[in-house]
């Protein structure tokens, strides 16, 4: 004859086999021991959370306000939309703020993060335990830090399950079962951790084409060394000195070459006596200026006058 056992299945047959119920307690304290918050616990209860809510039942998370589990419960295919994160300062407070829909068991699990301090309070196991009644429905109790060593024998004698996480959080997990009554009476288990059924897909940049690569590549080549850089970097400073005194030598050639050209463009005093040459008018359209030894030609203008 099969005997049914009332726990709910936590997604490992080994866990299963372990645990008193057959699984996780239907309605009480399951108090997980874990060396520190945000190590990847959620995956431990990863199968029976979603289990739950993809039947409708809701799940609320009492987290601190620095973790964010939303993408592990996206990775696990956990709904969302049956999921309630409770942020709050104190984990009793935000139990405090659900007080009522604990009351109308519309839970399907309640998961809390506490600190080792709190955690080991009896008066809190029993504030935890007593909400699990009231809404039918487990309570996981994670707490970080701490090892079944440095709890007190109050505290663990109040939790009705108890487990101890031997290992880091990784592919697999090694989980041990605490009695207080017997210690290291249950063995060590280790569990293989489910993979992620959802890939977050992170933002990329677009593909480049194949003559973007190459010059990507070339580029990434061509990129001196930084001691190349330091002796390039000298060179150009030598460079740039050598332009700007070419550059000044070659402006004072110039003006020097300018000089000499204004002073051979000065007029020559002629002698006394000699003739002058004819003037030309500045203007292209005019006639030259008669000179004054110039004979007067009858019917044509007298001497200094212009003929347009």
């Amino acid at each position: 004859m099969t005997v049914t056992r009332p726990g709910i299945h936590s997604g490992f047959a080994t866990l299963d086999a372990a645990l008193p119920d057959g699984g996780w307690p239907a309605a009480g304290v399951t108090q997980i021991l874990i060396p520190r918050n945000g190590a990847g616990e959620l995956r431990l209860l990863a199968p029976c959370l979603r289990q739950l809510t993809q039947t409708g039942r809701t799940v609320a998370l009492l987290v601190p306000a620095y973790l964010s589990y939303a993408p592990t419960l996206i990775q696990y295919g956990i709904d969302l939309n049956h999921v309630r994160i409770v942020r709050s300062a104190s984990p009793l407070e935000g139990m405090a703020s659900i007080e009522a829909d604990l009351q109308d068991a519309i839970f399907g699990a309640v998961v809390v993060w506490m600190p080792p301090l709190a955690a080991a309070d009896a008066n809190v196991i029993r504030t935890l335990q007593l909400a699990g009644r009231l809404s039918r429905c487990p309570v996981f109790l994670f707490s970080a830090g701490a090892s079944h060593d440095q709890l007190p024998a109050s505290a663990v004698s109040t939790a009705p399950l108890q487990l101890q996480v031997k290992s880091p959080f990784a592919d697999t997990v090694q989980l041990q079962r605490i009695d207080p009554a017997k210690p290291n009476a249950h063995p060590v288990i280790s569990l293989s951790l489910p993979a992620p059924l959802v890939r977050l897909r992170t933002r990329q940049a677009p593909p480049a084409s194949g003559v973007a690569k190459a010059l990507l590549v070339s580029q990434k080549a061509a990129r001196p060394a930084p001691e190349a850089r330091a002796s390039l970097r000298t060179s150009l400073i030598h460079i740039a000195a050598n332009i700007a005194a070419s550059a000044a030598s070659a402006a004072a050639a110039a003006a020097a070459a300018s000089a000499a050209s204004l002073a051979a463009a000065e007029p020559v005093p002629q002698a006394a006596g000699a003739a002058s040459a004819p003037t030309r008018s500045p203007w292209p359209f005019k006639q030259r200026r008669r000179t004054p030894d110039t004979p007067v030609v009858p019917g044509k203008p007298s001497v200094g006058r212009l003929m347009n």
